[in-house]
């Protein structure tokens, strides 16, 4: 009741510095192989919109926990009348700061003295971000990042977002390494992290950041009903510390959450 008296409080928006669009007094149109054609006219000053944050918190007692938040943003005057764009990607504003933790049952017993866990380090994880859960608003996967396989522990500056204006964000490439798999047939996006498990990564909390992009079609949620926009889920594998012949296995937690929208 307390929470529910509080005004509350909104991120702030994603302004870019220059317009995009057609100059006044100008027409521009474009007709593709099937004889489709899209006008454009007027100039208007795009910006990302935070719709909302997407928080996924497991806690896995012995093998280790999970953490994830990240918002999803919307693209107002984007000057296209037949798609809209949205965005998976790190907050904007401080404190709030965007991450997918990983935090083993080893450093937790370790450092927070934590009796309910055991030494298991990182093995694996799985960052989907899906964005076809509703089909019938025929996505677009369009960008995700990041896109190239990275190897050791290193951070990555990341500028991304299309149209402009763009979101800055640093990802953190765990002791071993990234491998994006990024499917345009299915509109899903995937970051498979890997760890060197002798490693401080995979013994103690480890965080980076990941994000993509799709459009979808207007005139389809713009209909009054709730749509399914993106799945974002979040794994890890654990393995408990000096199994070097894999002779236990690997437990695996998870957590899900599906972002949806109603226009009209």
């Amino acid at each position: 009741m307390e929470w529910n008296k509080r005004a509350p409080k909104f991120k702030p928006d994603v302004i870019p510095k220059e317009k995009i669009g057609v100059p006044r007094g100008w027409e521009v149109k474009t007709v593709d192989s099937n004889g489709n054609v899209k006008v454009y006219s007027g100039e208007s000053s795009p910006y990302w919109k935070p719709l909302g944050d997407v928080t996924i918190r497991v806690n896995d007692a012995p093998y280790g926990n999970i953490y994830a938040l990240a918002t999803v943003y919307g693209l107002k005057d984007d000057n296209n009348p037949n798609r809209e764009y949205f965005l998976v990607a790190p907050p904007k504003s401080a404190p709030a700061e965007g991450r997918y933790e990983i935090d083993p049952g080893c450093g937790l017993k370790e450092v927070e003295g934590n009796t309910n866990y055991r030494d298991y380090v990182a093995y694996s994880a799985k960052i989907i971000h899906n964005w076809n859960i509703d089909p019938s608003l025929n996505p677009e996967l369009m960008i995700a990042d990041p896109v190239r396989h990275q190897n050791g522990h290193t951070t990555v500056q990341i500028t991304f977002g299309y149209p402009i204006p763009a979101v800055t964000f640093t990802s953190t490439i765990p002791n071993f390494e990234m491998l994006p798999a990024v499917d345009r047939s299915t509109q899903i996006a995937t970051w498979l992290l890997k760890f060197d498990t002798n490693s401080l990564d995979a013994e103690y909390s480890f965080k980076t950041d990941v994000a993509s992009e799709t459009s979808i079609s207007q005139s389809v949620l713009h209909n009054g009903q709730w749509h399914a926009i993106v799945n974002v889920k979040f794994q890890a594998a654990f393995r408990e510390a000096g199994d070097v012949l894999d002779l236990w296995g690997t437990h695996t937690t998870w957590g899900a959450v599906t972002f949806y929208v109603k226009v009209g």
